[in-house]
């Protein structure tokens, strides 16, 4: 039963993390994006914990690093994004085709490949 509570809690503060994103990127508001990356954070912690367990959702963990990536790139952090996207891209090939709709797979993979673009951009 505790476990169900965990993951639940899982869910809220990825939620809460969503939520301050969005609010941050429609306001242009830094603070509300810094609150999302730290509710982000949490959420990657809580996953790490569950990743040989029960509730452990990798799909969760693939779009945790898809929105800390675009966080870290919002704030010019480009080598964390980098590695964000990394990661991601490495779960994407790795991942079970049933498990992800290709329509997910497709934004994930548009998402890598226009934030890699982007640093090349910025490194010429």
């Amino acid at each position: 039963e505790s476990r169900d509570y965990q993951v639940a809690s899982t869910g809220i503060i990825f939620n809460l993390g969503l939520t301050y994103h969005l609010i941050g990127k429609i306001t242009s508001n830094t603070a509300y994006l810094q609150s999302a990356l730290r509710f982000y954070q949490v959420t990657t912690t809580v996953i790490q914990q569950q990743k040989d367990g029960y509730g452990y959702d990798e799909i969760l963990e693939m779009a945790l690093m898809n929105n800390i990536g675009q966080l870290f790139a919002e704030f010019s952090d480009i080598k964390s994004s980098q590695r964000c996207f990394g990661l991601l891209s490495q779960t994407l090939r790795m991942i079970d085709p049933v498990r992800l709709s290709s329509c997910d797979a497709d934004g994930f993979a548009l998402n890598i490949l226009s934030h890699e673009s982007q640093a090349m951009a910025a490194a010429a």
